[in-house]
């Protein structure tokens, strides 16, 4: 079962929650999000799956008789029952091809990443499937001057070994990204172009609002991959191959005026389908 990437947060920060988007833009994963049990669905990406945390059960069935690569990405909220799960079962934290805790420089959020990572040493979990996202971290600043805490757990503790040079460095750009639902994933992996789409839109004559979203958009596709020398070095610390892109699943269907995508969100192992938002405009045929 070794397909699968699985996520662990220690807050709700952009840069972090993008963390599984860098994963799947590499290795075409489906995303898979374990949230805490809420009144209203949260909006999810096209193709996403959400399972709730007090099912965590469905989750590991879900990944079991998967045929494609999923990248779990736990909410905070959502990691204690999943590690109180994977101690409840040894052996099936070993089963994902990598884990990945991820921290701000936040005293709290390091204070998470701690006691995550000592969680998955109590359960005997290989150190080679472990590695540490340092997100948020300033340009001017070191790991060990940024993280101290957690660094120094890492120097002293069971994971001595865990690469400290998977850093993303501060940067709105996820913002930007998020707030104009990009597909972050497509976006790195070259799947969605909206420099194609605004010149294509430009030709057909869409009106200038259009032209105007598609253009705010492009902005933020060029930050984002203004930070790509930052992303590939944190995913190649991290080991995580590349998929060559064939082999990725097919690219994004994006018209002016998209059908509503669907996610899927696993109730009780009931599966239901719930509206997720447009996300990204069209590449011109």
């Amino acid at each position: 079962m070794n397909l699968h990437y699985l996520i662990l947060t220690s807050g709700n920060d952009l840069q972090e929650s993008a963390v599984a988007d860098l994963v799947r833009s590499r290795t075409g994963a489906r995303l898979v999000r374990v949230e805490v049990p809420r009144k209203a669905s949260a909006k999810l990406e096209p193709d996403a799956v959400c399972v709730r945390a007090d099912r965590p059960d469905e989750l590991y069935c879900m990944l079991a008789s998967a045929s494609r690569a999923c990248c779990v990405a736990v909410s905070a909220p959502s990691v204690a029952p999943t590690l109180e799960f994977l101690a409840e079962h040894p052996g099936t934290a070993n089963d994902f091809a990598l884990i990945i805790c991820t921290a701000t420089p936040r005293e709290g959020s390091q204070q998470s990443a701690v006691g995550t990572l000592a969680k998955l040493a109590s359960m005997g979990v290989d150190p080679t499937r472990i590695g540490v996202v340092y997100t948020r971290t300033p340009r001017d600043a070191s790991v060990e001057q940024t993280f101290k805490q957690l660094a120094g757990y890492l120097a002293n503790g069971p994971f001595t070994a865990i690469c400290r040079e998977a850093v993303l460095k501060d940067s709105t750009a996820f913002e930007r990204a998020r707030e104009l639902q990009l597909p972050i994933a497509d976006v790195l992996s070259g799947q969605v172009r909206f420099e194609s789409a605004l010149e294509g839109a430009r030709q057909a004559g869409e009106p200038e609002e259009l032209l105007h979203a598609l253009a705010r958009k492009l902005l933020a596709q060029r930050a984002l991959t203004g930070c790509r020398v930052d992303i590939d070095k944190a995913l190649d610390m991290l080991r995580v191959p590349h998929i060559p892109q064939q082999e990725l699943p097919p690219a994004v269907s994006v018209t002016s005026t998209p059908p509503q995508p669907h996610a899927v969100v696993l109730d009780g192992g009931v599966a239901l389908d719930v509206t997720s938002p447009p996300h990204s405009e069209p590449l011109p045929a």
